[in-house]
């Protein structure tokens, strides 16, 4: 015995097209946020990606410096003569003749200067007094 029920027709109920509705609401919630969630990712790599090299470059000012301090110290410690010697007020260490960049250490009684100077600027200098 075969009972034969009646075909439905293939058009989904009213019901089932708000469900459907609210589940594309749903699907397109969740894309904003994983949107959002790398935007913020994004973010937070930018930031720590700026921090890293305003670190970077800091250090490297900083060791630059330092390397022009211990060169201005050497100068006037390699320019050092006796007291009773006849001194120069002025002497040239020349460090680069192409591009003219030179330190010159300067006695001015008891204060030695050294200048590093590249052509006529200053580019950094020293200042200490002899005991």
């Amino acid at each position: 015995m075969s009972t034969k029920q009646p075909m439905q027709p293939c058009s989904p109920s009213p019901t089932q097209l708000g469900l459907k509705k609210i589940q594309l609401r749903h699907h397109h919630r969740e894309g904003a946020g994983f949107l959002m969630v790398i935007f913020v990712t994004a973010l937070v790599v930018m930031a720590f990606t700026q921090t890293a090299l305003r670190s970077v470059i800091s250090e490297r000012r900083a060791e630059i410096q330092r390397h022009s301090t211990r060169q201005l110290e050497t100068a006037i410690a390699c320019t050092s003569v006796s007291a009773g010697a006849n001194r120069p007020n002025k002497i040239t260490l020349p460090l680069d003749m192409e591009s003219d960049e030179r330190i010159e250490v300067i006695r001015d009684g008891n204060t030695i200067t050294a200048r590093w100077m590249t052509g006529n600027k200053e580019r950094d200098s020293l200042t200490r007094t002899e005991p």
